[in-house]
């Protein structure tokens, strides 16, 4: 095989498209031979792997786009998975073609979009991927808006999404049926909560019309300064979420929690803690809050 060919199929994952091939000086005839020989695999019309190349799932998405063409973009399940959302997987390789055309590629699923393109694409790791804001639409009209609004919290909690975003693109997307399903379930998204624990503590005192404030900073009198996940300010009543592995990461980690909430005891706050096991029953959560709040006794 010629060396330069053979540098091209390492670098593109063993794949390469006629189009690529005749710019490498390839003849047709020459591809037809590797292809009768068995050298080379045809993987759709135009696109062929080396038969050594294993087949992998990066593998086989980058053939898909080939096939599709230059106006692909990896989107919706394929997407979300690339930018990686947790306890969720994807084998099925789906792209939005940005055109009138629909072309059809067995073991693809092709989408048509118009509307798709410039802020609503990004290169993702070497593919053009639509953005984290225009896949959790797309997710939502082919998945359970409910799960696909979770996906948003987690984003936003990780910073890779924000809530100005999601809306541009919601605006954008028009008459988009995912954009009507997931809009139905944005107003329990909580922009800034540090996790979707966080989030959903939040949500369930909001729902329970006992709103508090995110990320309150208190100074205590020995000149620390704590951030409170969630606080009644006025109360004096912190509320944290605690997660197992976070705080007991190391022996350090675990003493200064303590030494956090000392302090802020000694300041006159009452701290109560809450796990993501214990958002499962919201009304117990509810009832200690309410009680803390009636048990407060401080005024500013």
């Amino acid at each position: 095989m010629d060396p330069n060919f053979a540098a091209f199929l390492s670098a593109e994952h063993g794949l390469v498209s006629f189009s690529a091939a005749r710019r490498l000086g390839i003849t047709q005839s020459a591809l037809a031979g590797m292809e009768a020989r068995g050298d080379l695999i045809r993987v759709h019309r135009g696109v062929y792997r080396h038969a050594a190349a294993p087949i992998t799932l990066e593998q086989r998405i980058r053939a898909a786009l080939l096939a599709v063409g230059p106006a692909g973009v990896l989107s919706h399940r394929s997407a979300l998975a690339r930018h990686g959302v947790y306890g969720f997987d994807c084998q099925l390789v789906e792209v939005t073609h940005r055109s009138l055309a629909l072309p059809l590629r067995d073991g693809i699923v092709v989408h048509r979009s118009r509307v798709v393109g410039g802020p609503d694409m990004q290169l993702h790791t070497g593919v053009w991927t639509t953005s984290p804001a225009r896949t959790l639409i797309d997710s939502a009209a082919v998945m359970s808006p409910e799960l696909v609004a979770r996906y948003a919290q987690e984003w936003m909690a990780k910073r890779l999404l924000r809530l100005e975003d999601l809306d541009l693109s919601l605006n954008r997307a028009g008459n988009h049926r995912g954009a009507h399903r997931l809009q139905r379930h944005l107003s329990d998204v909580i922009e800034g909560a540090d996790s979707v624990a966080e989030a959903r503590l939040g949500q369930i005192l909001i729902r329970a019309g006992i709103a508090p404030i995110l990320h309150v900073l208190v100074t205590t009198q020995s000149g620390r300064t704590f951030e409170l996940d969630w606080s009644y300010p006025d109360a004096r009543v912190g509320l944290e979420m605690d997660g197992y592995g976070v705080h007991l990461r190391s022996s350090a980690a675990f003493d200064g929690d303590r030494l956090r909430r000392n302090e802020l005891e000694i300041a006159g706050w009452k701290i109560l803690n809450f796990t993501a096991r214990q958002c499962n029953h919201p009304a117990r959560v509810v009832d200690q809050v309410r009680r803390a709040l009636v048990a407060s006794t401080y005024r500013r």
